[in-house]
């Protein structure tokens, strides 16, 4: 969601090495609570997430919390956009759920991502 919690009206260029403002929506429907988290990466194309594999691209950022069944949240993010390369990159957002049974975090298979351009001037 964009800095107002809104769908649309995203940022699409970004200064490199800056921060920018968005919100993060999250339902439960696992039919029982949960505690989950949510990881930021950086990436391009090749490497989003898939339903079945998170992202290799480096962690950056993370929030957590935990809904109860049927709860939803929605929470503002200030992220930094910090690449390695300039032009179109993909600002990634895992969620991670945590397996009691595991007694670890397991990815989800959900993820969001908005590709935007990173420059070095805005001009």
């Amino acid at each position: 969601l964009n800095s107002e919690c809104k769908i649309g009206d995203y940022p699409r260029v970004a200064l490199n090495n800056t921060y920018i403002d968005l919100c993060i929506f999250i339902a439960n429907y696992m039919n029982k609570p949960i505690l989950y988290k949510v990881i930021y990466k950086i990436g391009n194309e090749t490497t989003l997430p898939t339903n079945s594999t998170p992202s290799d691209s480096e962690p950056l950022e993370s929030w957590w919390g935990v809904l109860s069944n049927g709860g939803n949240t929605t929470f503002p993010v200030r992220v930094l956009v910090a690449s390695p390369s300039i032009g179109r990159v993909a600002l990634i957002f895992e969620l991670w759920i945590y397996d009691t049974d595991k007694r670890d975090w397991v990815y989800s298979g959900e993820w969001v991502h908005l590709y935007i351009n990173v420059s070095v001037s805005l001009i």
